[in-house]
């Protein structure tokens, strides 16, 4: 079983599609993260279903 800051490290330099509580969805490319699973992402788009 991958541990979930595993995942975000292969994840990195990737495009990811994020789904939000609220209803959005976050698609970008996954440029870094931190140990708190802040995200930063580039060329992103947002749209709310």
């Amino acid at each position: 079983m991958s541990l979930p800051l595993d995942v975000l490290e292969k994840a990195v330099n990737q495009k990811l599609l994020l789904l939000l509580k609220d209803g959005r969805h976050i698609e970008g490319n996954l440029l870094g993260y931190d140990e708190y699973m802040n995200l930063v992402l580039d060329e992103v788009e947002e749209t709310k279903d």
